[in-house]
């Protein structure tokens, strides 16, 4: 617990500053892809904050995935849309390239990402969810993180919480 709450204390010290007015609007899809968003009753609401965010689906009840639609996005117009690590390359140029989603800023801006680890999911509530997290914020706020090297990060949860490095 301490070993987790010093790496998240990295988190919430760097953002603790930044007026809500100044946070950016992140949308996180759950395995049902772009028509999917975490509510607030899920943990991703939680690594949002965290990370120094606010969740664009903030205002949806439940505590599982939310179905919505083209115009749900439009009307949020997140800044950044992280999608599962079950979506791929092909479903993000999809996104990237859906006409009825051009005018989101995180569409327009190229802000829109995949959660990076295939080996095990860091934005469900397990230990190693600290690191989804942590790359939240590097990709929300990369300016005031960017000393952090995820690889080598990861590296030393995994090997600390399970023995051998996220490499391995």
């Amino acid at each position: 617990i301490n070993f987790i709450n010093a790496k998240l204390e990295t988190v919430t010290q760097r953002v603790a500053d930044i007026k809500d007015k100044d946070k950016p609007v992140v949308m996180v899809c759950g395995t049902g892809g772009i028509y999917t968003c975490a509510s607030s009753e899920m943990f991703q609401d939680e690594m949002i904050e965290t990370a120094g965010g606010i969740n664009a689906g903030q205002d949806l009840p439940g505590s599982q995935w939310a179905k919505i639609n083209a115009e749900d996005i439009i009307s949020w117009d997140p800044d950044y849309i992280i999608l599962s690590n079950s979506c791929t390359e092909a479903d993000l140029e999809e996104i990237l390239n859906d006409p009825a989603l051009s005018t989101v800023s995180a569409v327009k801006n190229g802000q829109v990402y995949i959660f990076p680890s295939t080996l095990g999911w860091w934005d469900f509530p397990l230990p190693q969810s600290m690191l989804g997290i942590i790359w939240t914020a590097t990709i929300i706020h990369p300016d005031i993180f960017s000393d952090i090297d995820m690889l080598s990060l990861a590296n030393e949860i995994y090997l600390f919480m399970y023995g051998y490095s996220y490499s391995e």
